[in-house]
């Protein structure tokens, strides 16, 4: 398992404030489903990994989470469909 990078270790435990879009590069898979397929893009060239995991948070409506599931399932998954 790699290990958490030092600005990463910063924000999850010293509680560093930052904003997303400095923070988010290599870290996080958020914006549009074009967005989220070249942050994807990204990480699989910098570490190729086996799977990632994808979970929707800092978004309280179970029913949001939902949908953002089923948007990245529909717009972003095709996208990495080995043939």
């Amino acid at each position: 398992m790699p290990e958490r990078d030092a600005e990463s270790s910063e924000v999850v435990f010293a509680g560093k404030d930052v904003k997303l879009e400095d923070f988010a590069p290599h870290r996080a898979v958020v914006g549009t489903p074009d967005d989220c397929i070249r942050e994807l893009e990204s990480i699989r060239e910098l570490t190729d990994p086996e799977y990632l995991f994808i979970t929707p948070t800092g978004v309280p409506d179970p029913e949001q989470q939902i949908r953002e599931l089923r948007l990245f399932a529909k717009e972003v998954m095709p996208h990495f469909k080995k043939g």
